[in-house]
């Protein structure tokens, strides 16, 4: 699904700007963008929009991770970025990326994932590619994904036996 509307922040003006979409992902010639400014609001507010950014920043840091020690792992990462000042809004090569790649350096080193997730919050993200391409580690995300592909394969293998033995029951999701 396309997005449907596109932000830019302004870090100096502290404003976020709104552009509505059309359907080639182009700014909509019927529809002006609207700017938001953070100092139009009360510091009440500002505090509840940090607070509520706060949590979205620190949601995004386990996005597709299910281990709990990953997830705090990820969010106590991106707390010590937070405050070293070097988070930006800018993608980062972190996320659920960076965390396969901490799960990936903890199967070829057998050291403790959450070391690992501190390790890697101040890497570029040359010196995570270099990381990535590292023989022993290339062996575990191969492991990684062949284990991935073979569950992918019995949850095909269930859905085409499913309960009422048709196939059918996902009918709707196909195509």
């Amino acid at each position: 699904m396309a997005r449907k509307v596109k932000t830019e922040t302004n870090i100096e003006n502290a404003t976020t700007t709104f552009i509505v979409l059309d359907g080639d992902g182009n700014k909509h010639p019927d529809v002006e963008p609207f700017t938001m400014s953070l100092n139009d609001y009360s510091a009440a507010i500002q505090t509840r929009l940090g607070l509520r950014g706060m949590g979205d920043v620190g949601q995004d840091t386990y996005a597709g991770v299910t281990e709990p020690e990953a997830i705090r792992a990820g969010i106590v990462a991106r707390d010590t970025a937070l405050r070293a000042d070097t988070w930006t809004t800018r993608g980062e090569g972190g996320g659920a990326r960076s965390t396969l790649l901490a799960h990936d350096i903890v199967t070829a080193t057998g050291n403790d994932l959450a070391a690992v997730i501190a390790f890697l919050a101040d890497k570029t993200k040359d010196e995570k590619t270099a990381l990535r391409n590292d023989p022993s580690v290339a062996v575990a995300r191969a492991a990684r994904e062949k284990a991935a592909a073979t569950k992918a394969e019995k949850a095909a293998k269930d859905k085409a036996a499913s309960s009422d033995g048709s196939g059918n029951l996902f009918a709707g999701l196909d195509g």
